[in-house]
């Protein structure tokens, strides 16, 4: 029995042995393609933080415009390539959070001191985004850990990703450890999902009972806001349009009557307001109208009824 127990040990110090040497051998930039290749894990790698410190970087970069719209993958169809010489667009998607819209708004306004007006253009559901357990690690926590900025979060903030990921990956090291690997990537975060698939009742207290309502929206938001008023930008706070069924539209008022006890009515009191509805043949989804119905001009149409119904972007397209 004795020699059974040291053969277990044996194989089980062996196998950590292994898997460490692989660990730190897929950070190295000149083996990382190769043991990404090897263990299937190429996607991991790049899955969340890369796109999000694209956008991180051109937020970083001067230019000559004086207007900046920052959204989620929503306004993303929306606005995307409506880069022209007032505007620039930052707009990524809803699994980076408010956390990355404040450090786009803060790094643009840091180098475009010539900056008028900033606008976020948020779905309405997006007030009620917290942190999860399957995206918030691959775009919140290693790009931040990356580009050295996890200092950005909050004590509330900082507790709630400790909870959802131990807190010792809510570390600069640590993360970028993870982040810089696709195999490292792929074992912590098929970790991550077993875990909560084996405990769901956890899954539901750290994502939704340690997350009280508009509690990451507002701390964010907010801080855009103050960042402007401080700087003597003028910020606005937009609606995207929504699918129009009854379903939906129970929600948004049940949205509403939440956003009107929040801080941030005071920035757009109108905002449910201005809601653009659209029939539900248009949406390939719950959030995002069809690609093939993008096309040009119905896509400066959707701008066209936002502006109408905002009063804002007017000289986004004529």
């Amino acid at each position: 029995m004795n020699k059974l127990i040291r053969k277990i040990l044996c194989i089980l110090l062996l196998s950590i042995g292994i898997i460490s040497i692989l660990a730190t051998l897929s950070t190295i930039p000149a083996l990382s393609s190769v043991m990404n290749m090897l263990t299937n894990s190429g996607n991991y790698q790049d899955m969340g933080s890369e796109e999000t410190l694209t956008l991180f970087n051109k937020s970083q970069s001067p230019n000559t415009t004086h207007k900046l719209i920052l959204g989620d993958s929503v306004a993303n169809q929306i606005y995307e390539y409506r880069d022209n010489e007032e505007y620039s667009v930052l707009t990524g998607n809803y699994a980076m959070t408010f956390v990355w819209q404040y450090l786009f708004a803060k790094n643009y306004l840091e180098t475009n001191p010539q900056t008028t007006d900033i606008y976020l253009c948020t779905t309405a559901d997006g007030f009620e985004q917290s942190f999860d357990t399957t995206l918030s690690y691959s775009y919140v926590v290693i790009p931040l850990a990356k580009s050295n900025n996890l200092e950005v979060l909050d004590e509330k903030h900082h507790k709630l990703l400790t909870n959802i990921f131990g807190s010792v990956f809510i570390n600069e090291k640590v993360a970028s450890f993870i982040g810089n690997s696709g195999l490292n990537s792929k074992l912590y975060l098929n970790a991550i999902k077993n875990f909560y698939e084996t405990f769901p009742t956890k899954k539901e207290k750290v994502e939704k009972t340690d997350n009280p309502d508009f509690l990451l929206a507002e701390t964010y938001i907010m801080k855009i806001y103050e960042l402007c008023k401080e700087k003597n930008v003028n910020f606005h706070l937009l609606p995207n349009p929504k699918k129009d069924t009854s379903e939906i539209r129970e929600y948004v008022k049940q949205l509403e009557t939440k956003y009107l006890q929040s801080p941030l009515y005071s920035i757009n009191p109108n905002y449910f307001d201005q809601i653009v509805f659209y029939p539900e043949d248009l949406f390939k989804d719950e959030l995002h109208f069809k690609d093939e119905y993008l096309e040009k001009e119905n896509k400066f149409e959707i701008i066209r009824k936002i502006q109408n119904s905002t009063g804002e972007l007017q000289d986004l397209i004529e």
